[in-house]
């Protein structure tokens, strides 16, 4: 007589969550989860998760980014960034800094000043009315024009050179210049003339102090200074041309950037302005060029990728890079033919990785070094994208090296589920997940090296709350390579308040069903010795539940005996 065939069934969790997988036969992975909730894929077992913790209100702005360690954004899309300085902002609706509300921006690009919003740059001001004044001068002769430049002493802001006032021709008699109407913002006036003797046709040049090389600055009227000065000059004392491309930025900014030093702009269609080096304010016509891709920009990161800022459009990811010279401050390379609707959709993980959700059935994504992007590493969760409608305007990602991992927030679940893809170690399965949220998720950022989900306005820490709520890990059915099996013992190691159910599937497209009396069962109950079942099966999956936060899933074995001259199915 043969001796009966035993089989023992091992069920751990330890690979992570693998819905993508069959249920059962051919291509169940061993060591996963098919379906769970709130259960993280730790070492040297997963545990139960947490919850999230309440790290403060992050006033909505969308996308979420960073401003000096502060939470930032625009209500409606844009940038919120500091640099040179100062905080800066370019968008739609309000910006938001620290959950406090700088002013709105309405597509122009608009910087602080003593805690004020205003409009960077200065417009082009009126030409002067010049005259030849009736105080005398020891040396002014010959013929002159002059022009002026506004000035903002409080940015450093210069406008373009204003048109060229009549010519004048003193003999031994000062200028006489009366100022126009003063542009928004301005504060003083510079002032510029020609060369003696050149009158209209010699290059405007900004006068200095003799003796200094400042420029001789007059308060504009609404300040309480003169309306008018009285002035000459030696040719020694002209210093540079006065500026004729000092344009203000244009309107319809969508995002902005610093680069070196050089303010970025983005318009609709991929068009970009670059400020002068130095000067943010002043963006020369000829400095304007295009993206590699002529879409508009729905995403930046201040974060730096090589030396690079990292923006998206929805078909296409680009670097923005210092090119060292002046009369071209930044180099734009196209990275990827990939791209996001919606800045929160990606996010710079691992110090130089761009990890992501894209649209066009692309689904999850990551750079790979200098490689194309890969998706292999989302194969487990694809199905689970699928199953809850993940598009790249919906889902949120962002980089938590708290937790290990990278995050991708989604719908799910009546209300919101995070997935986590755990990047230490060499584990080929390494997704966690999922996580259920206190409700939708609407961004995700990274701040102080701590992954954040914002949820109705409020930002949440996951796995931290402490107390944790349900939780369930199921294994896929392991097949009895279809002979009919009858259970001859069982047992696990764990948290003894965790119920433990042994469950098998009655019909090919059924629903696992448990296996009866004694389960479902708890490891207190089992008192450290087998269940001794003696049920029939020829597939059989484990479900682990409960309630609480840390506890470390069970690892348990079924062993079977096959019942003799059983067929397969």
């Amino acid at each position: 007589m043969s001796e009966p065939l035993i089989i023992p069934v091992q069920f751990d969790f330890s690979r992570g969550f693998f819905p993508s997988q069959p249920l059962r036969g051919p291509g169940v992975i061993p060591s996963t989860y098919i379906d769970g909730q709130n259960i993280w894929n730790g070492t040297p077992r997963p545990y139960t998760d947490r919850g999230t913790l309440n790290s403060g209100a992050s006033g909505s702005p969308r996308p979420l980014m960073l401003a000096r360690t502060l939470v930032a954004g625009m209500t409606g899309g844009g940038s919120v960034i500091h640099g040179l300085n100062t905080d800066w902002y370019a968008g739609s609706g309000n910006a938001v800094l620290g959950g406090v509300v700088l002013g709105a921006s309405g597509g122009i690009l608009m910087l602080m000043v003593s805690g004020v919003a205003v409009p960077a740059g200065l417009a082009v001001p009126p030409a002067p009315t010049v005259t030849v004044s009736t105080a005398v001068s020891s040396f002014f002769t010959g013929s002159y024009s002059i022009r002026v430049c506004a000035f903002r002493s409080t940015t450093g802001a210069i406008s373009t050179r204003s048109a060229q006032s009549a010519t004048i021709s003193p003999k031994l008699k000062q200028a006489h210049v009366v100022f126009g109407t003063p542009v928004s913002g301005q504060t003083h006036w510079i002032l510029g003339g020609t060369p003696k003797g050149l009158g209209s046709s010699g290059l405007t040049r900004f006068i200095t102090a003799s003796s200094a090389s400042t420029y001789l600055m007059y308060p504009v009227v609404a300040l309480g200074g003169p309306a008018f000065v009285d002035i000459d000059w030696h040719d020694g004392e002209l210093g540079a041309e006065m500026p004729l491309n000092y344009d203000p930025p244009p309107s319809g900014v969508t995002h902005c950037a610093i680069i070196g030093k050089s303010m970025i702009l983005f318009t609709a269609n991929g068009k970009v302005y670059q400020s002068i080096v130095g000067l943010p304010e002043a963006y020369p016509p000829e400095f304007i060029t295009s993206l590699p891709i002529r879409e508009t920009v729905t995403g930046m990161k201040s974060d730096v990728l090589d030396g690079a800022t990292i923006g998206s459009t929805a078909n296409q990811f680009f670097g923005l890079f210092p090119s060292n010279t002046s009369d071209n401050p930044t180099i734009i390379r196209p990275l990827m033919k990939i791209g996001c609707s919606q800045g929160n959709a990606w996010d710079i993980c691992l110090g130089n990785q761009i990890y992501g959700f894209a649209g066009n059935r692309i689904g999850f994504f990551r750079t790979h070094g200098a490689e194309e992007p890969d998706r292999s590493f989302a194969i487990p969760v694809q199905k689970f994208a699928e199953d809850n409608s993940w598009t790249d305007a919906n889902v949120f990602v962002c980089d938590a090296p708290n937790n290990q991992g990278v995050i991708y927030a989604g719908p799910g679940g009546g209300g919101g589920r995070a997935l986590i893809y755990h990047t230490a170690g060499t584990e080929e399965y390494k997704w966690s997940g999922p996580i259920e949220l206190p409700g939708v998720p609407a961004g995700a950022l990274t701040r102080g090296n701590i992954g954040l989900v914002d949820v109705g306005g409020t930002l949440y820490q996951l796995d931290a709350g402490g107390a944790g709520g349900t939780f369930f890990a199921r294994t896929p059915q392991y097949s009895s390579d279809g002979r009919q099996m009858t259970t001859d013992s069982f047992w696990a190691e764990g948290e003894s308040d965790m119920t433990l159910d042994v469950q098998t599937v009655a019909s090919q497209g059924g629903s696992p069903a448990t296996l009866g009396t004694p389960f479902p069962t708890t490891l207190a109950t089992m008192n450290n010795y087998p269940l001794k079942p003696n049920r029939k099966f020829r597939n059989a999956c484990l479900r682990v539940s409960g309630t609480g936060g840390g506890k470390v899933l069970p690892g348990a074995t079924l062993v079977g005996i096959a019942d003799p001259a059983t067929g397969r199915f």
